[in-house]
């Protein structure tokens, strides 16, 4: 049977379509995986060298990216690695970020990431700009909230009287949604300098959700939680 040139065009335009797809399809998935795995192994690696963060094109390889980087910025390897690994990870991912916000400057994301990685190369300033940023263009994002709520509480650490203003509407975000208003119960316990502050954020949700924080807060209490 011949193939008429019609049938061999398609043919030959599906090969290009399909080849196309999987050159593509490598970069993705390479960013979406670009640090290579766990948290300690980057940050050991990281000690010598910027980690390299491939470029990531579709939005869901830019958004699994920014989330690794404010996982490792936010993580418990940040506090204990050295300050050259710690600024490399840092710098990496606030390139990564702006290079992002280049092509699209509304990606609430890649402004939290800049915020958290500005936060551990000390511009505190600039840091809760890009904080406030963040929480313009997501406001009601429950994931995002959640880490935002967590920077804010990394960038006032020690000082009682500089909670970004950003805290305010996330505490009441994180607090409506049940599956990170644990979050709240947490710093209650860890955080016992912050505790007016937590119980007059959490006096402006309804009675349910201030009882399941109550609840919340004796089960971290009695699991060890406590501060």
């Amino acid at each position: 049977m011949k193939l008429g040139a019609t049938h061999v065009f398609w043919a030959v335009l599906s090969a290009v379509v399909f080849f196309a797809a999987v050159v593509t399809a490598v970069p993705e998935v390479k960013a979406i995986t670009s640090t290579g795995g766990s948290a300690a192994l980057t940050f050991l690696k990281a000690a010598n060298e910027k980690p390299e963060l491939a470029k990531a094109g579709s939005l869901t390889a830019q958004t699994a990216q920014m989330v690794e980087c404010d996982d490792l910025l936010g993580s418990a390897f940040a506090i204990s690695a050295g300050p050259a690994a710690l600024r490399n990870v840092a710098e990496a991912c606030l390139q990564r970020a702006d290079r992002v916000l280049l092509s699209s400057p509304t990606f609430s994301a890649a402004h939290l990431v800049r915020s958290s990685a500005l936060h551990q190369l000390a511009e505190p300033a600039k840091a809760v700009e890009s904080l406030r940023r963040a929480q313009v263009l997501a406001p009601n994002e429950g994931w995002q909230a959640a880490r935002r709520l967590r920077l804010a509480f990394a960038i006032a650490e020690g000082d009682s009287s500089t909670l970004p203003q950003t805290a305010s509407l996330d505490a009441s975000v994180v607090l409506q949604d049940h599956r990170y208003r644990a979050l709240l119960a947490e710093l209650y316990i860890r955080k016992p300098e912050r505790r007016a502050w937590l119980s007059g954020a959490v006096e402006h949700g309804t009675a349910r959700d201030r009882r399941d924080f109550l609840r919340l807060v004796k089960e971290i209490s009695v699991d060890g939680g406590g501060a």
